[in-house]
């Protein structure tokens, strides 16, 4: 379940350097239980460069819809529970070779890394919340 957030603590997440992003999606999504990314309809929005393909991903509804801007107008957050994330979609990303852009901001910056690498950070950080 997605916490509210004020237009500041969005804005402020987006001040953070690439690599703060991703604690900070790491750290929320082992307490949320949910990743959100963008979808238009039955489809995820899919960022393409030269050599990769890459599902960007975000920890909060507010902050994707942020980024997307009039840029991917016709996008909107969805969710996608973190148990689905462990049952289908880790297996499914890395079958097909699609990385994620985790908490894209407006600089070019940013940590692309394999669903494995970042399930693995998510369950880490899930198990310290737990002691």
């Amino acid at each position: 379940m997605s916490l509210s957030l004020t237009a500041e603590e969005i804005d402020e997440a987006f001040t953070l350097s690439a690599e703060d992003r991703y604690d900070y999606f790491v750290e929320k999504v082992a307490e949320s239980g949910e990743i959100w990314s963008l979808s238009e309809g039955d489809e995820w929005l899919i960022l393409k460069t030269d050599d990769e393909e890459c599902l960007p991903v975000w920890p909060h509804p507010a902050m994707a819809e942020d980024w997307a801007g009039e840029s991917h107008d016709g996008c909107k957050a969805k969710a996608i529970p973190l148990e689905v994330w462990l049952e289908r979609w880790v297996e499914g990303l890395d079958g097909d070779s699609i990385t994620l852009a985790v908490f894209p901001g407006n600089d070019p910056d940013g940590v692309i890394v394999s669903a494995g690498e970042l399930t693995d950070a998510i369950v880490a950080a899930q198990d310290r919340l737990a002691q």
